[in-house]
């Protein structure tokens, strides 16, 4: 949709581009409460924050828009990734620190 005229503003695309990754999403949280029980906050953050970031970005071209929408998930992934890469960086802390005991 956006290659085809990406400076066009058409309010349908924009449903179109905004209304996919927002239920893409909801389907992941309810995926996660069904295997889990988890609830992940960045993506349950994330549902409202895409719908807002098309809703602002309504004046704009299409390719805007869509950018808005991206950085909005790319900001999802990255924070659903931190605990993990946390938790990574803080073992590897650990396994190259000297072993402080004494031998005797």
């Amino acid at each position: 949709m956006t290659i085809d005229d990406p400076g066009e503003r058409d309010s349908g695309r924009l449903a179109v581009g905004v209304i996919g990754p927002a239920l893409f999403l909801t389907a992941r949280i309810r995926l996660a409460a069904l295997v889990d029980g988890s609830r992940p906050w960045a993506r349950l953050v994330g549902v409202p924050a895409i719908i807002v970031g098309g809703l602002a970005s309504v004046r704009f071209s299409q390719l805007v828009s869509s950018a808005v929408v991206a950085g909005v998930l790319l900001l999802i992934v990255l924070l659903d990734a931190m605990p993990g890469l946390w938790r990574f960086i803080s073992e590897s802390a650990e396994s190259d620190q000297p072993d402080q005991r004494r031998s005797g």
